[in-house]
């Protein structure tokens, strides 16, 4: 077989047969995936994963194509409440992809940020890493002391609207030295 795929990137994934026999061949639905498309040969398949798999049992002519689609959205993810460090956070994940705040994107900081999460986010490239790779941009507040650089006080924030980026966790610290958050608090 030989598979085309920008995955876990992109949920296109070609699959090409590449001999004549006949054999099983499964496809796995990762649980992740709420919704999903498949054909075979341009036709679409419509029989629903079991256990997580589509499998064909047929004879292959060489040359045979699945192609696969699997919808990835952004989502976002809260953990239980008995975390206490999360409390009020938000991850973000798209597919199987955890992805995280770096400071080289968020020069504004990262432990006064608040990402909004009702707002919708946009996918853009991810700067300074491999052309393939997709971030996350979308809408944040950043807070700040008025005019204090004290530990404690009794003063208001301020608070200036901007965005954020967030990069797949696993790629963190690629384009130097950088703090990281993966939970956010969320606006």
């Amino acid at each position: 077989i030989e598979v085309e795929s920008l995955y876990p990137y992109d949920g296109k994934i070609r699959i090409i047969i590449k001999s004549s026999d006949t054999f099983k061949f499964s496809v796995r639905i990762p649980q992740w995936c709420k919704k999903y498309a498949i054909t075979l040969n341009d036709a679409e398949v419509s029989e629903k994963a079991v256990a997580d798999y589509i499998t064909f049992d047929r004879k292959w002519q060489s040359g045979d194509m699945i192609e696969i689609a699997l919808d990835m959205p952004v989502v976002v993810m809260r953990s239980n409440f008995k975390v206490t460090s999360n409390a009020g956070r938000i991850a973000l994940m798209r597919g199987p992809v955890v992805y995280a705040c770096e400071s080289v994107d968020n020069p504004d900081g990262i432990s006064n940020m608040r990402i909004d999460s009702k707002v919708g986010f946009e996918l853009v490239k991810a700067e300074g890493l491999p052309e393939d790779v997709i971030a996350v941009k979308g809408r944040a507040v950043y807070e700040t002391a008025a005019d204090t650089e004290a530990l404690y006080y009794a003063g208001d924030i301020v608070r200036k609207e901007g965005t954020f980026t967030a990069i797949p966790y696993h790629l963190w610290q690629n384009r130097g030295a950088a703090n990281m958050a993966v939970w956010i608090r969320e606006l």
